[in-house]
């Protein structure tokens, strides 16, 4: 893995004022998009039948919002050197067992996964499972063979020789405290602690690394008035410079803060949002905004029909009017804006929007 200079930090802090204009724009858009669904009225005499002609189009309803996204993270893995951190390679990045992570005093620090944190050095005779953990990597890494037994003997001893001389780590059978940091998972994206930076002096049992979730979390903060129009499955448009990551919505939760959101999630079962551009716009323990769009209706096309045209029968089905009078089954599609996309009837028909009142 090719080393990697410490990106810069960046610290989210959203003033009262913008959260206020969150909120504002929330309400604006939610009546908007209110009134968009409104069935359109067609000014007629009283006393005049309505028809019209089906034709074919296309409907699409949206509203813009704000998307929050977040990667935080979780302090994970145990430094073991003492000295001067003189270069980390993990920000931005996902490490694989065997990777250097960072250097102390130029010496190399590699990740091996493991529940037990490393603490000690490891020579013959060393029993337990941090013997077992580095075991399986060497295992893992066809250093050595067999099943791991939580002993450092002889066998391992050769292994271990055979991957330091690989690494460039002399040869030496012994892997000293601070080579070696355990990481619960591998792989797994990781990056420097906030407070830590290249150039400080660093202890062991200091921890120096954050684990984090293997892309960000992407969410949109929803008024309580609107959460019952958010349906999960609803598609979700992300602009990012000239790239439009989708995504859709997978439920309604509550904010640490109590407020309401809705939670994002890949579409279609695919296994990422924003794919291997996640790190080119936030920072693994930062956050940030972005624009975003929530698709309420899916741009639909086929016969149009005034959505007052379409009728509902005793048994829930729905259907249109010819303008013969014949009924005709239809199934709608898409609504938006007082029109509705239907099944069931050619574009050029006629159908009744109103009849003539009897006299």
């Amino acid at each position: 893995m090719s080393r990697r200079s410490e990106s810069k930090r960046r610290r989210w802090v959203v003033p009262t004022a913008w959260i206020a204009s969150v909120v504002i724009a929330l309400a604006i858009g939610w009546f908007a998009a209110d009134q968009a669904v409104t069935p359109e009225r067609i000014q007629t005499s009283d006393e005049e039948a309505v028809t019209v002609e089906v034709v074919e189009d296309t409907v699409r309803q949206e509203h813009t919002y704000v998307v929050q996204a977040s990667w935080p993270g979780t302090p994970g893995g145990v430094n073991g050197y003492s000295g001067t951190l003189t270069s980390v390679n993990v920000t931005g990045t996902s490490v694989e067992a065997g990777d250097e992570i960072y250097s102390v005093d130029l010496e190399p620090v590699f990740a091996m996964q493991g529940e037990v944190p490393a603490f000690r050095a490891l020579t013959r005779d060393t029993r337990g499972d941090d013997v077992e953990q580095l075991q399986r990597f060497l295992i893992d890494e066809n250093y050595l063979g067999g099943e791991p037994t939580g002993v450092y003997d002889g066998v391992t001893a050769q292994a271990v020789r055979s991957w330091s001389a690989n690494m460039g780590l002399g040869n030496t059978d012994t892997v000293p405290r601070g080579r070696v940091v355990f990481l619960p998972e591998l792989p797994a994206a990781i990056g420097l602690d906030s407070e830590v930076t290249v150039g400080n002096e660093v202890a062991p049992g200091q921890v120096l690394i954050n684990v984090v979730s293997s892309e960000p979390r992407f969410a949109l903060p929803v008024l309580e008035d609107a959460a019952s129009r958010i349906q999960p499955g609803m598609g979700v448009e992300i602009a990012v410079g000239d790239e439009v990551w989708h995504a859709e919505v997978e439920e309604i939760a509550s904010a640490e803060d109590g407020t309401l959101e809705a939670v994002l999630g890949p579409p279609n079962g695919e296994g990422s949002i924003c794919g291997e551009s996640c790190g080119e716009v936030v920072d693994q323990g930062d956050a940030t905004q972005l624009q975003g769009t929530l698709i309420l209706v899916p741009e639909t096309t086929g016969p149009a029909v005034p959505t007052a045209a379409v009728r509902i029968d005793a048994s829930g089905e729905t259907f249109v009017i010819l303008e013969n009078g014949n009924e005709v089954p239809v199934t709608v599609l898409a609504s938006s804006n007082g029109q509705s996309i239907v099944e069931g009837i050619d574009v050029g028909e006629r159908i009744l929007v109103r009849e003539q009142p009897e006299e």
